[in-house]
């Protein structure tokens, strides 16, 4: 292995010199566009609709010429131009549209006249602002029916020429070869402009920054754009057409992803994913048919992360490669269907394109490899946003590949949108219907004219009815940290689709299990909903109440995932019954198991050796160990251990308290732990309770089944 990894190593570094020689190069320049022409662009842009920047000038109908002359600090423009001579003359490139002239050439005669102010840039535009400003705004005029849509038709034209265009309705999705823009809405507030036929229509920057990047200067473009092809303001349109998004995003010719201007060194994004995709070959040559790597052995024995072909630690594609995870594209829950949907994908990054598969392979790749590099928070149990970005990214590019629309249940698609983001609540929904095996049912049709509460329980609600009850009860006890579920705004049984945070759970939304377990036995539960007083009655068992729990500590980053575990076993001998005397080997043996949470772990007879002997060192050399250790804090950190008042030991979720109830629900995998509220109760979450979780409560003849109500 060793030798095939120096022959790699030589082959990678004569590629990287030369790519170093291109490099140097064109770091000059780079830095030239950055810090100008980009940075025109975004201000310019801003100020939307461009401007006439002033003004000595007559322009004909055939033609335009302007020549602007605006102030700039002295001291700072001296500086830039010292180090930038190539400023000395700016040409601004633009079009003619009817009345608006756009083409002007700056000549810059001395370091004085530089316009990088951005003071005085705006100073100089108030003119044509006020001029565009005048235009009257657009008013929609009605689809002719639902299946109708709207085309955006966007007139050719250079970067900073106004955005001129025109509506086209379209009476059948395949009428007119369109694409589709898939972007992230940021900013609600419209401050910038379109033009449709002589009239303005507010649009929000960073769709301004988006239609001026997939704009061509030799040919206009049909685009489907859903903030201007459906009428934001018109609710009954907004439910039609957002049902038929899925359809239009799947009929369009190709889906085009704007991730945002270039920033964070996103220009070397291409050539890290291809380093990326050229590691995981060699890993792949390195594995030799084994399952899974140790990657922490294999990148000590390495010594660098150069030797199979990923930058080294301190490269700067590594703050390029987080940057970019870190998009609000990737985190925007709209964004889910619209990938799954396209028959052809491509991305767009301030001035690089790439094809959908080229991504996909290199998140791919990095998901395989993230042990190697600086990422590492994956491997001490707190994955932070830059890594959440890169799982959500590859679910939504995998989903992508397998074609998962139309086959999956919406319990499913919530599972695997957890975590992103929408301005609008009720869109954690809607923004799935498209792709979900329900989506045709009436009852779950779009509806912006009920609140968002009104939307969790109505959708919950078809749930119940349909059979998942209990699948949606798993998906709503691991939530209870939701704050508008603390405050009240929606009742505890019901899911928060909303909900960023880690989800706690035994049993989850789809049906997967630890163990296999079968606490409330096979029976189908029957819950019946009060939608008036928003109160769900079930069928249980109360099974006991907890006693003691181990210290509630405020979470914070692991590393040592071994020590981790030993202080919980120590929590667990802590909370021993004293009335309860087993054998050393039993007592050992209970505690393995409720670490594990399992009744029949597989790992028992590797695990229980490891947590008592006196040192770490059998630990240490077993890859199986570091990777069951490493899952065990990942799963459990939000978790506390505990007794009951009659000696059952458990963990049970963070927010638990003393005094709260733990019950089996007929036909639950799992028990669930309630807290009192007069005579009703509020869901607090799942729980693993040692001796209970195979049906065993059942065949106590004290448990007595009694319908409960859950608020």
């Amino acid at each position: 292995m060793r030798r095939d990894i120096q022959r790699v190593k030589q082959e990678h570094e004569a590629a990287l010199e030369e790519q170093k020689q291109a490099l140097l190069r064109c770091q000059h320049e780079i830095q030239f566009l950055h810090e100008s022409i980009i940075e025109l662009q975004q201000i310019i842009a801003r100020l939307a609709p461009p401007s006439s920047m002033s003004l000595s000038a007559a322009s004909s109908s055939g033609s335009c010429s302007k020549t602007i002359s605006i102030e700039s600090n002295p001291s700072r423009t001296s500086n830039t131009l010292q180090r930038h001579p190539k400023r000395q003359r700016v040409i601004l490139e633009t079009a003619r549209f009817g009345d608006a002239f756009c083409a002007q050439e700056v000549p810059l005669k001395s370091p004085e006249r530089v316009a990088f102010s951005r003071f005085n840039i705006r100073r100089s535009v108030d003119a044509q602002s006020h001029n565009l400003r005048s235009h009257q705004v657009y008013v929609y005029t009605s689809l002719p029916d639902y299946n109708s849509i709207r085309l955006l038709e966007l007139a050719s034209g250079p970067v900073f020429a106004p955005l001129q265009c025109k509506l086209v309705v379209s009476r059948s999705i395949v009428d007119q070869p369109y694409q589709a823009l898939s972007y992230a809405w940021g900013e609600t507030t419209r401050t910038h402009h379109i033009i449709i036929e002589g009239k303005r229509l507010p649009i929000s920057a960073n769709l301004d920054r988006a239609l001026r990047r997939v704009r061509r200067t030799e040919h206009d473009l049909y685009l489907w754009v859903d903030a201007i092809c459906i009428n934001q303001d018109d609710a009954i349109e907004k439910e039609y057409q957002i049902s038929m998004m899925f359809q239009i995003y799947q009929s369009a010719r190709r889906v085009v992803v704007y991730l945002g201007e270039q920033s964070d060194h996103s220009e070397l994004l291409p050539e890290f994913f291809d380093m990326t995709i050229r590691a995981r070959r060699v890993l792949d040559s390195l594995n030799n048919g084994e399952e899974d790597l140790d990657y922490e052995d294999l990148r000590s024995s390495m010594g660098t992360l150069m030797e199979i072909g990923e930058p080294t630690s301190n490269n700067i594609m590594w703050r390029a490669a987080r940057a970019f995870y870190d998009r609000p594209w990737i985190k925007r829950v709209w964004v889910v269907q619209e990938v799954v949907a396209a028959k052809e994908l491509v991305f767009l990054c301030g001035g690089w394109e790439l094809p959908g598969s080229v991504v996909y392979d290199s998140v791919v790749a990095s998901m395989l490899t993230i042990r190697l590099c600086p990422f590492g928070d994956m491997l001490n149990g707190q994955a932070n946003d830059q890594v959440n970005g890169l799982v959500q990214l590859f679910r939504i590019m995998n989903a992508h590949s397998v074609k998962l629309a139309g086959r999956t249940e919406l319990l499913d698609l919530f599972y695997l949108t957890h975590g992103c983001k929408a301005t609008d609540l009720r869109d954690h929904v809607f923004a799935l219907l498209g792709m979900a095996q329900e989506a045709t049912e009436p009852s779950l049709r779009p509806n912006y004219r009920e609140d968002w509460p009104e939307t969790y329980l109505r959708y919950t609600e078809y749930l119940i009815r349909e059979g998942s009850g209990l699948r949606a009860l798993y998906r709503s006890s691991a939530d209870s940290a939701s704050a508008y579920k603390r405050s009240g705004q929606i009742p505890s049984w019901v899911p928060d689709f909303s909900f960023e945070g880690k989800l706690i759970w035994f049993a989850n939304d789809h049906n997967e299990v630890h163990g296999e377990t079968t606490a409330g036995g096979h029976d189908t539960l029957s819950p019946r909903i009060n939608m008036t007083l928003r109160i769900l009655t079930v069928q249980a068992m109360k099974l006991d109440s907890i006693q003691s729990l181990s210290p509630s500590r405020a979470q914070q980053q692991i590393s040592d995932h071994y020590a981790q575990v030993l202080r919980w076993r120590t929590e667990l001998e802590e909370l021993w019954p004293t009335t309860q005397s087993p054998s050393a080997e039993e007592m050992q043996d209970t505690i393995c198991r409720v670490l594990l949470c399992q009744q029949e772990p597989p790992d028992l007879e590797m695990f229980r050796p490891m947590i008592w002997s006196a040192d770490s060192s059998e630990f240490d050399r077993s890859v199986n160990g570091k990777r069951l250790f490493r899952d065990l804090v990942i799963s459990s950190t939000h978790r506390r251990r505990c007794v009951t008042s009659t000696g059952f030991l458990g963990q049970v979720p963070s927010l638990a308290q003393e005094g709260d109830l733990i019950v089996i629900l007929i036909g639950s995998a799992v028990p669930f732990v309630l807290r009192p509220r007069q005579d009703r109760y509020q869901l607090i979450g799942q729980a693993y309770i040692h001796g209970v979780m195979m049906g065993e409560a059942l065949q106590f003849n004290h448990f007595l089944q009694e319908e409960i109500e859950l608020i």
